[in-house]
């Protein structure tokens, strides 16, 4: 890669010219150059060092317009979480993602800017993505800034050569080691937000998951596991007879018999005898045959 371009997404000392970016931006619809399987590879390598040194550029450039921002609105009067707030927002504009999503990145790039020099630094060069920095942080969200150093420290030998589920289980042992009582205090609230959630999923299906006491997680699967294998077959596999399973111990009906529920199904005339798909609010459309039954 160009080296003025390497300078401005690891955040080299020139400043900073946005064109640099869009040019290599727009170079990226170029053709494919390579010949061989191995440089098709190595510009997939690459390219997604890249990617992740950009995120670093991105949790850099966080850090500074909330302290940019705060140096307008402390002469102002403007309380912190105000100003944090209204920089998230700012940041997931930025991103193209949701507010919320905004000030979690927010609070992310702050933890590894300022107080995970390791796992930036892996960030920078490439070696690992942003979605291991976050897992990072989150693994040590309930130590103090000394702590979560020396977290950062211990695992810097496994940044880039690991597993994403090594490298978070790594981080996980040292914070516990790093501070066993706010580590047991941690996991005692993490009991008191076990919850239930439902989100749509392609083709008219959802996702049903349960948040919940790693004994109380196992025990369920296990228990669903176990009276499946009884009644898997080839044409009904065991992972269909889970669910079947758990639908029937839930509410008490199998998935043939239906259950009773109220839903808001939104439906066009035309779907009654046509193919206007109808559509539930908040979920999406549901196809004309599937609304009728």
């Amino acid at each position: 890669m160009d080296e003025a371009i390497m300078d401005t997404v690891e955040g080299g000392t020139s400043a900073f010219d946005e064109s640099v970016v869009r040019a290599f931006h727009d170079r990226l619809d170029d053709g494919i150059a390579g010949d061989t399987l191995e440089e098709l590879l190595a510009e997939v390598r690459v390219l997604e060092e890249a990617k992740n040194a950009i995120s670093a550029r991105q949790a850099r450039l966080a850090v500074a317009a909330h302290r940019r921002q705060r140096q307008l609105d402390v002469p102002r009067g403007i309380n912190r979480a105000t100003t944090a707030r209204k920089v998230g927002a700012d940041i997931a504009l930025a991103r193209r993602s949701s507010p919320h999503a905004g000030s979690r990145l927010l609070g992310v790039a702050h933890a590894v800017v300022e107080e995970m020099p390791n796992t930036f630094q892996a960030l920078a060069a490439g070696v690992i993505g942003e979605r291991d920095a976050t897992h990072l942080v989150a693994a040590t969200s309930y130590l103090n800034r000394e702590d979560r150093a020396s977290v950062d420290a211990a695992i810097v030998d496994d940044l880039g050569t690991v597993s994403h589920r090594r490298l978070v289980a790594a981080a996980q042992a040292a914070a516990y080691q790093a501070d066993p009582e706010a580590a047991t205090t941690r996991r005692a609230m993490a009991e008191s937000e076990r919850r239930v959630s439902l989100r749509p999923a392609p083709d008219c299906m959802t996702w049903l998951t349960a948040l919940l006491p790693v004994k109380d997680g196992v025990a369920c699967y296990a228990a669903l596991k176990t009276e499946a294998d009884a009644s898997a077959t080839a044409d009904h596999p065991r992972g269909q007879v889970m669910a079947d399973i758990l639908v029937q111990r839930v509410t008490g009906h199998t998935p043939a018999d239906g259950v009773g529920v109220h839903v808001n199904l939104l439906m066009p005339i035309d779907t009654l005898t046509g193919d206007i798909p109808a559509e539930v609010p908040g979920y999406g459309p549901i196809p004309a045959d599937l609304a009728r039954a």
